[in-house]
């Protein structure tokens, strides 16, 4: 670089040639660069660092040695070395990368690791409550996660979230006969929960007493109570069909025998018979639940014979 000044001339000076080496000043600013890059890690996720010291002027110092460790917690995770650890539990973690030659200079780095779903409870109203009033009810519960937090949290498609103390509350209409409650609540590791509930809400309810049941009766009216025997007992003995699942088993197995497959399946110039086609026993379950009955039923078929 040859340097006069600009309103005079060349040959009145004589140039000496020089040499200038540019060098980064001191160590002044140490960035820490996470590869995955993101918010939330899973259990036993391998997360490489990029440790980059800067000087005041932004130069890069290529050669200066930086070390890690893991701060806290104590365990929970793997150094493979090379900047890279594996993170097996749920935790946030600390991890502290330092200057060698400059130790003030540090950046502590935090990991969160989150695997489980958050918490979720409906609190109010209780199972199978009955309830009257204003055709209304404000579902309360609870849903936290120690790990990442809720991102977000719906009762029935309307918009939640958990105050302080990871209580909710969702106004909801009531209509007559039984109402389902679906929460559903997702943390920021996009790990999600779901909790159901099922109440019932009517204008009026007959009272009843067991120390005089014939003064609440209700005229022209039936009331029954359905247990889970009722719908399967676990004991389908067809001589004996005393609960729903039986009684499916033996009325619609009967209607099965020969009804899914005609004897004859003749097509233009094609005869094809079936003989010996055989509907095995028909197995049905009936599982109740709040505000449905879950059903499985399966039936085994004998190969038949063709000609």
């Amino acid at each position: 670089m040859r340097c006069v000044p600009e309103s005079l001339s060349w040959d009145l000076f004589t140039l000496h040639a020089g040499s200038l080496q540019v060098v980064p000043a001191a160590p002044a600013e140490l960035l820490v660069a996470r590869i995955p890059d993101k918010g939330v890690y899973k259990r036993k996720e391998k997360v490489k660092f990029a440790p980059t010291v800067r000087d005041a002027y932004g130069n890069v110092r290529p050669d200066d040695s930086v070390v890690y460790a893991v701060d806290t917690p104590a365990t929970g995770f793997k150094d493979k070395g090379e900047f890279t650890i594996q993170f097996n539990l749920d935790n946030t973690y600390e991890v502290r990368f330092t200057v060698a030659a400059a130790p003030a200079i540090e950046k502590v780095v935090k990991i969160l690791v989150d695997g489980a779903p958050p918490l979720l409870v409906i609190d109010y109203p209780g199972w199978g409550s009955t309830l009257d009033g204003k055709p209304s009810v404000v579902v309360e519960g609870k849903a936290g996660d120690e790990g990442a937090g809720i991102k977000s949290l719906k009762v029935n498609g309307k918009n939640s979230f958990p105050d302080a103390l990871n209580e909710w509350k969702v106004g909801l209409p009531a209509a007559h006969g039984l109402t389902q409650v679906i929460a559903e609540a997702i943390d920021i590791g996009d790990e999600t929960s779901r909790a159901v509930r099922g109440f019932y809400y009517s204008g009026k309810y007959y009272p009843t007493d067991a120390g005089s049941p014939k003064a609440n009766m209700v005229d022209k009216a039936i009331q029954v109570f359905l247990g889970k025997d009722f719908f399967d007992d676990g004991d389908h003995n067809p001589n004996k069909p005393n609960d729903m699942a039986t009684i499916i088993e033996v009325v619609a197995g009967a209607a099965l025998q020969g009804s899914l497959l005609p004897s004859n399946l003749n097509q233009n110039d094609i005869s094809v018979t079936l003989s010996n086609t055989k509907i095995g026993p028909l197995k049905a379950n009936l599982t109740p639940y709040d505000g449905g009955l879950g059903t499985n039923s399966r039936s085994a078929r004998s190969p038949p014979t063709s000609r």
